[in-house]
């Protein structure tokens, strides 16, 4: 063999043998950073073989997809795809951290909303976050140093036999996977196209592979979605009509009759500051002094999901469930909704939105006319005197929207949304004006969150004292209400700290996520109490309807001055209230809220179906638009 033959063989072998190199590393920088993602997120979780097998085939195929293009991209390619690994790892965590939820794809619809709410994400990241892009300067300085060591490329021509190698492990690699799912699938049906629970479910089957799924299901969704059969539609419409023939009617049936309408959605409100007093000084004074002329819904859990404030209003507004994944805002404001304001506006009231930020924000200048809002006055609408945070303070909110009331004509429906108490609840004018000072807790998120509290709630008394003198208090029904959790997993230790009890465990976690519900009505014979039945944000619409002489039969709520202690509080991740009892479909398992007693869930079967079918049912008419064909099937019944 001549010396230039033998030359170029083992010039081959040293490019082969860079390029294998290469790969190796990214699918096991690949499958490290994912897997230590997993202990992040749960420290105590055990990797069984399958799932090993399962996130390294994955880990394996995508090195495999970037080792077959063309050489003179397959570098950069490979780097880039590294770095959107990375991110979405540190996604996941921040969402975790945030939302005690997974990242979903469906959320990148959202990605224009990051910059106003930089702060809250720059408040989660932690240092050790940057680990998940070591990988990047490892790959490239590997590149860098066999180039100038091997004198031989790294990245070669594409064989006929490289690909036939290649598709070869990588149907290896698949079937590991494809086994992995289905063994999963077999355990727990439905779970994986469902995701009610997406945590519980890349526990069981792996970050990786979760991941996989979610992108699989997306395009499920888009591509291949089907259409729904008129027995289904049926079944629904008939489940509907007999949760709504209860026999049963409100005894406040009618009490405001012809009165406005004004529901103010409270920024991170939750239950427990409501009576709180950290020293000498009440936390949330005006909440404390409204509740004594109200009705308060003591155990009213927030429903909200990756949605955040957004589902908050879907669900007062509609009486459905959110979107499993992604937000009803965005992804389903083309739906024709039966809801609060379109009801409302059909029988001769005036129906507004007012938000201090900007339109855009979880699209609601398209979703608020789908809801049958005839205005929304967003934060381009009023004078921007008072800019905190994400957009105009409340305290030039409130004193706004009170000059847009009083020259509204009456009746109306006044639907507004406060903002300045935004998480991560630390800015400096908000802070100052608040005075709010609870030496304790100085300097920590617990005392910016108290002080956020305070701040707001005294925006709120300048602005009842103002329906007060503008006579609007007593010709309107009142209505408060917190609109979803406020304290990220992240920060348990202080909220512990505050109520002085353990909350690591997830029933407990999920006892305190509960929001304050109050509605004041006008009038000398209003309800006055406290009402400690599980209630949600689902039940408001189909509460407040009644009260003005109307009937709401649209959703999946219940009038929460009818009692009813069966019927479940539905979680859109698969789990559910019933009595003082939290039940994790997913698992079957069954705690009690008081004290984490084990439950035996063969005793909430029934309930567990109804809470099924509320998911199911609520999941298909988001997904194929059913509210008109279930308006069309109720007038042929009648």
């Amino acid at each position: 063999m001549s010396d230039f033959k033998k030359n170029s063989f083992f010039m081959s072998l040293r490019g082969i043998g860079g390029e294998l190199i290469f790969f190796a590393m990214l699918a096991i920088f690949t499958y490290v950073k994912f897997n230590y993602l997993e202990r992040i997120i749960t420290p105590s979780i055990r990797h069984s073989l399958i799932m090993k097998s399962a996130s390294l085939g994955i880990a394996l195929c995508i090195a495999l997809f970037f080792s077959i293009l063309h050489r003179k991209i397959r570098f950069a390619a490979s780097l880039f795809a590294s770095f959107l690994l990375s991110l979405l790892a540190v996604t996941d965590i921040l969402y975790m951290r945030y939302f005690s939820d997974m990242f979903a794809l469906r959320s990148l619809a959202l990605v224009g909303q990051v910059a106003e709410i930089g702060e809250s994400v720059l408040d989660l990241l932690k240092p050790n976050d940057l680990l998940f892009f070591l990988d990047l300067p490892l790959l490239a300085g590997y590149t860098a140093v066999w180039r100038r060591f091997s004198g031989a490329p790294v990245f070669l021509r594409i064989t006929a036999r490289r690909v036939i190698v290649t598709f070869l492990i990588f149907i290896v690699a698949s079937l590991a996977l494809t086994n992995h799912l289905r063994s999963y699938n077999k355990r727990v049906p439905g779970v994986l196209a469902s995701m009610w629970d997406r945590p519980a479910v890349s526990n069981n089957i792996g970050t990786m592979t979760y991941h996989f799924v979610d992108a699989r299901n997306l395009l499920r969704d888009y591509f291949g979605k089907g259409r729904i059969s008129r027995d289904t539609i049926i079944e629904i419409g008939e489940w509907m009509a007999a949760r709504n023939q209860t026999g049963q009617t409100s005894p406040f049936f009618g009490a405001a009759t012809g009165k406005n309408l004004i529901i103010i959605q409270f920024e991170s409100l939750q239950d427990f500051v409501v009576g709180l007093r950290v020293g000498d000084a009440e936390v949330v004074p005006n909440i404390n002094k409204f509740i004594k002329d109200s009705a308060y819904f003591a155990e009213t859990f927030s429903q909200t999901a990756s949605g955040n404030s957004s589902d908050a209003e879907f669900l007062v507004n509609t009486g459905l469930l959110p979107a499993s994944s992604g937000a009803a805002f965005t992804r389903f404001a083309a739906n024709n909704f039966y809801a609060l304001p379109k009801l409302l506006a059909l029988n001769g009231y005036s129906t507004l939105a007012l938000h201090g930020d900007r339109p855009g924000f979880w699209n609601r200048n398209n979703m608020y006319p789908s809801l049958g809002f005839g205005r929304f006055i967003s934060r381009f609408d009023m004078e921007q005197d008072e800019i905190i945070g994400m957009g105009v303070s409340d305290r030039s909110f409130f004193r706004q929207s009170l000059e847009i009331l009083a020259a509204e004509p009456q009746p109306f429906y006044a639907f507004l949304v406060t903002l300045t108490s935004h998480h991560p609840f630390n800015y400096a004018p908000m802070l100052e004006q608040s005075g709010f000072c609870a030496e304790e807790y100085a300097g920590t998120f617990m005392g910016d969150y108290l002080a956020a509290m305070h701040y707001a709630d005294a925006q709120l008394g300048m602005f009842l004292e103002g329906l007060k003198k503008r006579g609007l208090l007593d010709s309107s029904v009142v209505v408060i209400y917190g609109d979803h959790a406020a304290v990220p997993p992240a920060s348990r230790p202080h909220l512990e700290r505050l109520v002085g009890r353990d909350l690591s465990e997830g029933w407990a976690w999920r006892s305190m996520n509960k929001v304050p519900l109050i509605i004041r009505l006008p009038g000398a014979n209003r309800p006055v109490r406290t009402d400690r039945n599980p209630a949600g944000h689902i039940d408001v619409a189909p509460t407040l309807a009644p009260l003005l002489g109307l009937a709401f039969d649209g959703g999946f709520g219940r009038d929460l001055f009818v009692p009813d202690k069966s019927s479940p509080v539905v979680f859109i991740r698969g789990s559910y209230v019933a009595g003082d009892a939290l039940i994790d479909i997913t698992e079957e398992r069954a705690v009690r809220m008081t004290n984490g007693e084990r439950l035996d869930y063969i005793d909430f079967k029934a309930s567990a179906d109804e809470a099924e079918k509320h998911l199911s049912y609520s999941s298909n008419i988001l997904q194929h638009d059913l509210l008109p064909k279930l308006e069309k099937l109720k007038a042929e019944r009648n």
